[in-house]
């Protein structure tokens, strides 16, 4: 179905308005969507909120471009702001709401814990890409999955901690899906 509309989730209120609109260097432009976003979107809200609940802004756009590229998320720092694309499928919506999210709440955690994640997610596979050799983004696309799990119904753990003393990825995801971390860095 084609679209202009814009939905912007701030902390209290919703707001609509057409598309295109630009938030530093991310344009949401008008495009396709699935009918089935609108449920999908509200779902990724919730769980935005409950990762990283300082965030100012969560806005939902037909169609999303970065620096030229069609992306379905992305992360602004600058204006505490999370933008999602509609055009992906439903479930695709929201797991790049979990990638962002972590992005988001990345920029909060300490040394120690980012030293954690790195430790247990041992060395990449991808060399060739830097996107895919960037530790941010192997972090945040090993919480996207972490979360993926839990979304289709597969509890358990993720990754048992090699270092049995240690705080690990799996129990330091678990505290950024439940909240718990979100509310002690806010």
């Amino acid at each position: 179905m084609a679209t202009d509309r814009v939905r912007i989730f701030t902390l209290d209120q919703v707001e609509t308005c057409k598309a295109p609109l630009k938030i530093w260097s991310v344009e949401c432009l008008p495009g396709y969507t699935d009918p089935l976003t609108d449920e999908s979107a509200n779902h990724a809200v919730t769980i935005i909120r409950r990762i990283a609940p300082w965030l100012e802004r969560i806005v939902f756009s037909p169609e999303i471009i970065d620096q030229g590229d069609k992306i379905s998320g992305i992360y602004i720092p600058r204006c505490e702001t999370i933008c999602l694309s509609l055009w992906p499928s439903p479930p695709t919506i929201l797991i790049a709401a979990c990638h962002e999210a972590w992005h988001a709440i990345e920029e909060r955690l300490s040394e120690d814990m980012i030293a954690a994640v790195d430790r247990d997610l041992g060395p990449a596979f991808f060399d060739g890409a830097p996107y895919f050799g960037n530790p941010e983004e192997r972090r945040a696309r090993a919480f996207e999955t972490w979360c993926g799990r839990l979304l289709e119904g597969m509890p358990g753990r993720f990754m048992k901690s090699q270092h049995a003393d240690a705080v690990g990825i799996d129990e330091i995801f678990a505290a950024a899906w439940s909240g718990q971390l979100g509310v002690a860095l806010s």
